[in-house]
C-alpha cells in the first residue's frame, strides 16, 4: 500500500472557486427534484441558482385551453411559484431573489450567507433547496395548478 489517497473535491467547498462559476448535476449535489445547480461566490455571499430535472416541464401550470381560448396564466404562475418557494424581493438587484419560467423550466436564483470557511453544509444546502425541489413531484404541480387556475379566475 502507497499510502496515497484518491480523494474527490467536496463540491460544496467553495474556498477555490475565485469568482469562478460552479456547475453541479444532480450526481454532485444529491439533491432530489433538483437538475443543475450553479454556485457563485460574491461580495461574502453565495449566489445559487437552481433548476429542475429535465424532466420536469411546468408548461401545463401557466397554459391551458378553457374551452373558448388558449389560456396563458404565465403572470399568475409566476406570483404561486414565488409564493410557493417563500420568494423574498430584496431591494439590492445585486443580491435579491429571482424566479424565472422560461421554455418550461424554472428557475431560482437566491443568495446565503457561507462561514468564512467557504464550505456549504449539504444539509444548509438541501434545506435552503427543499421547496423549489419539492416542486418536481407531479403532486406538488397538481396542486399549484389548481392555485393558478384559482388566481387567474379571480382575475
Amino acid at each position: 500500500m502507497t499510502g496515497i489517497r484518491n480523494t474527490q473535491p467536496n463540491p460544496l467547498d467553495l474556498t477555490d472557486l475565485g469568482g469562478a462559476i460552479r456547475q453541479l448535476g444532480p450526481e454532485s449535489h444529491g439533491i432530489k427534484g433538483i437538475g443543475v445547480m450553479t454556485l457563485l461566490v460574491d461580495d461574502g455571499l453565495v449566489r445559487i441558482t437552481v433548476t429542475h430535472p429535465d424532466d420536469t416541464d411546468v408548461r401545463e401550470l401557466f397554459g391551458w385551453d378553457d374551452g373558448s381560448k388558449e389560456v396563458d396564466a404565465r403572470a399568475e404562475a409566476l406570483s404561486v411559484l414565488e409564493d410557493y418557494i417563500g420568494f423574498v424581493p430584496q431591494l439590492d438587484p445585486d443580491h435579491g431573489e429571482e424566479v424565472r419560467i422560461l421554455d418550461g423550466r424554472i428557475t431560482f436564483t437566491f443568495h446565503e450567507t457561507i462561514g468564512d470557511d467557504q464550505v456549504i453544509d449539504p444539509e444548509d444546502l438541501a434545506s435552503w433547496v427543499s421547496d423549489f425541489a419539492a416542486i418536481a413531484d407531479c403532486a406538488v404541480r397538481a396542486d399549484l395548478a389548481s392555485r393558478i387556475v384559482e388566481r387567474y379566475e379571480q382575475g
